[in-house]
């Protein structure tokens, strides 16, 4: 469902008729726009204005104030503001500041001063909000150092003997960001300019997260905590640019710094599983390591050149180092378990440097044809060293014998991608771009040590005829991989000892005949076509229609293929000049195909018999297919209605989704392999938009605003299970939302003088 979720969102916006441009003069001024575009501010009848508002929202809610604070109950109050003022004597200079949704936490704040072709100072603030619903967990001092459980807790080896749970929703989950920044610009002369910024944003809340007790992956005790959030990270950011009648050059560096308040989670054992006294509640506590502080330094120059008024180039250069030197937890914080074996180090001293090189050569051969060739280069150089680590599994055990040691495995890759270009203007405004590019990886620690894809892409676009827009391409990828080494990640990861003891038929971590599919051949075929018509003055349309095909025709296990379906229509009538009427559908369709094995370990693992009889691993008998299918349809409708003209204006806005996932599964019939298709997943929202603006004189206008929101979702990963349904996870008894909210909104907006 994330893909269902994130089209819900998408599928709100209303589409725009196509525009096309008219034709540029300069082909090459896009290329040299001023880095520190001078400021151009409008002269205003007004220096500004207030606006305040009141907001209802009747009842309680998840998904109507997720993202705009407005989840509870209550009377609301708003304010946006915006001030601008130029110094009288000095027009150049000037003072103002902005505000929007201030008595929100999805607030911000602007305040600059300045003087055009001279100077910018500017602070900004800026607040994010999430909001994801309330949940239940027995774990309290959640600010504390460790999650605990409540006196009178009782234990047991499964969670339905728990008798002491409460599932009364306790927590809300829910993430604030606070962002803060400092910009100051300066330009020197016609030439040279400095930038600098200073950034700081901190991330505070909560949210839930897995964790468990176990020896080994058949016996796991598993419980969702709460974890609360307090994230940090610093940017500074410094840029000098350099103007020139030719072109422009900017040098830059930038430097980020992340940090977490706390390095690990502790959490008190919920279980009495009979791993012994030391692990059992109520003596056993957990530990977990969170994201660790890490920094990153990046250096950049860019810049391009116009050498003649036929050939022009464009490039950059950058170097990062990304660091993370973050000390280890210990193996386990369980005094009484044998951890004879120290850490191979005091921390991961991580370091990735990435380089990367850009450049682009335009050739114009005609008024009516250019020509373009453009280089990329990037090297992802992992310098972290490999270690082994004996870990201790679940805080539930002792550490085990060295032949069970595991090592990290950095990855690296060097990416070099060309490409060519041509573009042909005919006589009656069509445009044709033919295009080629080559991409070519070379993977360090990967399964596949190069894939090369070769891309071919037609555009056409044509606005000769009156009224009439058109807009059409069609793609073509192939990417064709090296051999596939599925027993590498095997051997990179464990040790030795453990590789020796193991028979040779079962030394793999994924079936061999499964393949990642960012790894494997691929084939896709892609094609767009927009559409804009003007109709008759009064009626205006559009459509735009994406199809993408993926294929990974040598694929035996995994992803089989995938098919994406867009397509979006539009159309605006105007009746006369005062009324005004918006409406789209969009239907957004995505299905693919996932192949797998079932089966079991030991001799059963073995996944390289050629003749009958097989064991589980090498029969295709025993295959089973999911065939994921995303369906999503949105409508709406927009209407603007000036009663009156600069006095009464009124506005309608209606959106409708209903989105379903559904998860057909298929077997190819083995004995013991049966097959049920999972409940479709399905989200239907109404969102209703009634408004009215009244201008009570030249300075005051009044508002109202009247909202419907009508929510439902059925999910059955969620949807009723209980705290204690699964027998050993403890869950937070989250469901999925199902709500109706009216809200009604006063606003009063004054102009400052």
């Amino acid at each position: 469902m994330r893909m269902l979720r994130q089209v819900l969102v998408l599928g709100l916006c209303t589409g725009s008729p196509l525009i096309f441009a008219q034709e540029e003069e300069d082909p090459f001024a896009f290329f040299l726009a001023e880095p520190l575009p001078r400021e151009t501010i409008e002269t205003l009848e007004y220096d500004g204005y207030v606006e305040p508002s009141f907001f209802y929202i009747s009842t309680d809610n998840q998904q109507y104030g997720r993202y705009n604070a407005m989840e509870e109950e209550g009377w609301y109050f708003n304010l946006d503001l915006d001030y601008l003022r130029r110094d009288e004597e000095d027009p150049k200079r000037y003072f103002g500041f902005y505000g929007r949704d201030l008595g929100l936490k999805t607030r911000q704040f602007n305040l600059f001063q300045g003087a055009s072709d001279d100077y910018r100072i500017q602070f900004d603030y800026q607040q994010l909000y999430q909001y994801n619903g309330l949940s239940y967990s027995p774990f309290v001092g959640i600010d504390g150092p460790a999650l605990t459980l409540p006196a009178g807790w009782v234990a047991g080896a499964t969670t339905d003997a728990m008798t002491a749970l409460d599932p009364v929703d306790n927590l809300e989950l829910k993430k604030q960001r606070d962002r803060i920044s400092f910009s100051f610009r300066k330009r020197f002369d016609e030439m040279w300019s400095f930038e600098t910024a200073f950034r700081n944003e901190e991330k505070t809340g909560l949210q839930t997260m897995g964790g468990a007790f176990y020896l080994d992956a058949s016996n796991p005790h598993a419980a969702l905590l709460p974890q609360s959030l307090d994230y940090t990270t610093r940017e500074l950011d410094l840029a000098a640019h350099m103007t020139a009648e030719r072109g422009n050059l900017e040098l830059r560096y930038l430097y980020s710094r992340f940090e977490n308040s706390d390095s690990g989670l502790v959490w008190q054992n919920p279980y009495d599983a009979n791993y012994g006294p030391a692990v059992d509640y109520p003596a056993g506590y957990g530990q977990m390591a969170l994201a660790p502080d890490n920094q990153m330094h990046q250096w950049r120059a860019s810049g391009n050149y116009r050498l003649s008024d036929k050939w022009f180039v464009q490039g950059g250069l950058s170097y990062s180092m990304a660091l993370q030197d973050d000390d280890f937890l210990a193996y386990t914080m369980n005094d009484a378990l044998l951890v004879p074996v120290a850490l191979p180090r005091n921390s991961l001293d991580g370091e990735v440097n990435t380089t990367t090189l850009h450049t682009l050569i335009r050739y114009l051969a005609s008024a009516r044809l250019t020509l373009q060739a453009e280089y990329r280069y990037e090297d992802r150089d992992n310098q972290t060293p490999r270690d082994g680590y004996l870990y201790v599994r679940g805080d539930s055990g002792d550490q085990p014998s060295g032949e069970y040691t595991v090592y990290n495995r950095p990855t690296s890759h060097t990416k070099n991608t060309f490409g060519v270009e041509g573009q042909y203007r005919f006589p009656n405004r069509t445009r044709m771009t033919l295009g080629y590019e080559v991409e070519q990886i070379d993977r360090y620690n990967a399964a596949v040590e190069s894939t090369q894809e070769d891309r071919f892409t037609l555009k056409l676009r044509n606005g000769s005829l009156q009224g009439l827009g058109v807009g059409f391409s069609i793609a073509f990828h192939d990417r064709a991989a090296d051999t596939y080494h599925w027993d590498q990640s095997y051997y990179a990861l464990l040790d030795t000892d453990l590789i020796n003891q193991t028979p040779a038929s079962q030394r793999y971590n994924n079936h061999p005949l499964l393949s990642q599919y960012y790894l494997a051949n691929r084939q896709r075929m892609e094609t767009k076509l927009n559409l804009a018509l003007g109709g008759s003055g009064r009626w205006q349309h559009n459509l735009d229609i994406l199809w993408r095909d993926d294929d990974y025709d040598e694929t035996e296990l995994g992803l089989q293929w995938e098919q994406h379906t867009n397509m979006t229509f539009s159309s605006t009538y105007l009746p006369r000049e005062a009324i005004s009427v918006t409406g789209y559908y969009t239907l957004d369709y995505l299905e693919a195909e996932q192949r797998g094995r079932a089966f079991r370990g030991g001799q059963e693992k073995n996944a390289f018999v050629v003749i009958p009889p097989y064991p589980q691993a090498s029969d295709p008998d025993r295959d089973w297919m999911v065939s994921p299918t995303d369906t999503v349809h949105s409508l709406g409708v927009a209407a603007n209605w000036q009663v009156q003209k600069d006095v009464l204006d009124l506005a309608l806005d209606y959106r409708f989704t209903h989105g379903t996932g559904e998860e057909n599964l298929y077997s190819t019939g083995a004995s013991g392999i049966s097959s049920e298709d999972l409940p479709d997943n399905k989200i239907r929202q109404h969102h209703l938009t009634l408004s009215g603006e009244y201008q009570v004189n030249q300075d005051l206008r009044m508002g109202v605003n009247y909202q419907y929101f009508r929510y439902e979702e059925t999910n059955w990963a969620v949807d009723d299970l209980q705290v204690n349904t699964l027998d050993k996870v403890l869950w937070t008894g989250s469901a999925a939302a199902n709500e109706t909210v009216n809200a009604i909104g006063v606003t009063v907006h004054y102009n400052l003088p």
